[in-house]
């Protein structure tokens, strides 16, 4: 049971990129850019597309935090 009424397959995956986003934060030097690659990637339905989006940020953004110590 998710929150966002969708597939477990679908959950799974949103996580993958999610993770995704988060080495790709610490790689680029902007965290909004490895979300945006990652989104764009993904075959995210359009209602769901917000979301995902904030987890894969956060992410990003941590995975962006974490490189630059």
């Amino acid at each position: 049971m998710t929150r966002f009424k969708i597939d477990e397959e679908e959950v799974k995956q949103d996580c993958s990129f999610a993770g995704m986003a988060g080495g790709m934060g610490g790689a680029f030097s902007a965290p909004l850019i490895a979300t945006i690659m990652t989104s764009e990637i993904s075959p995210t339905p359009k209602q769901n597309y917000i979301p995902v989006f904030i987890p894969r940020l956060i992410a990003a953004t941590i995975g962006f935090a974490s490189f630059l110590e």
